[in-house]
This record gives C-alpha cells, structure tokens and sequence, in this order.
C-alpha cells in the first residue's frame, strides 16, 4: 500500500471511526455509528479507487471534494451530528 492509496486512506478512516464508536457505551449508538462507518468506508474506497481522492476522515466531510455522492454524505452528517448534539 502507496503512503497516498485510497485503500490506506479508507484503512486510516476505519480506524478513526472504529475509536469514536468505542468511546460510547451506549449500544444503540453504537449501531447507528456502525452503519454511518460502513456505508462511508465503502462509498471512500469506490471513489477513491475510480476518482484518486484522498479522504482525511470519516466523520469530517469538509475534507471531501464536492461530488454527487457528497451530497449523500452531508445528509449522513447531519445525522450524526445530530447524534454527538445530544451526548
């Protein structure tokens, strides 16, 4: 894996996620970060693979470039800041 690869970034994304969701205890939550991790895990590695963009952070779309799927991202955003608003 290239410094710069998408599936390294995707790998550093996972693992930034995976520590957010473990500092909660609530399982509900847990959960619901889960499924926010999978899909934006996924969506990176696609994009990064067909596009070469290098994504800083799972929970940080402000470091995304602007793209149709980003559109889907913000929505997923909201949500989970939604979620942290009520921590």
């Amino acid at each position: 894996m290239s410094p710069s690869s998408p599936e390294r970034s995707a790998f550093h994304m996972s693992y930034s996620i995976w520590r957010t969701i473990n500092r909660h205890s609530n399982g509900e939550a847990r959960r619901n970060l889960l499924d926010v991790a999978f899909l934006k895990t996924r969506w990176a590695t696609l994009v990064g693979r067909s596009h070469h963009i290098k994504l800083n952070s799972m929970l940080d779309a402000a470091n995304v470039k602007r793209s149709k799927m980003h559109n889907m991202l913000r929505t997923w955003d909201k949500q989970t800041m939604q979620f942290y608003s009520k921590l």
